[in-house]
């Protein structure tokens, strides 16, 4: 279900397929996303899951599914 989430949040932030946003996807690299899509991503991450993302953090993995793991580890 976050995963899902993550999903619309990035499909909308980037206006993408949701189909192109796998799980090993690279916000940057593979998506496109630059920094200020990256900080608007995180931004409705953080509003959507009640947490906070900190940019060393996100810096390690900026994968989908790193993006993912934050939000599993911080639950």
């Amino acid at each position: 279900m976050e995963f899902k989430k993550i999903q619309n949040i990035i499909s909308q932030v980037l206006q993408l397929d949701i189909s192109e946003i796998t799980d090993d996807a690279d916000l940057v690299s593979d998506l496109g996303a630059d920094s200020l899509e990256i900080y608007q991503i995180i931004l409705e991450i953080e509003k959507e899951f009640d947490i906070s993302i900190s940019n060393v953090t996100l810096n390690k993995d900026r994968t989908v599914g790193g993006l993912y793991q934050l939000i599993l580890n911080q639950r």
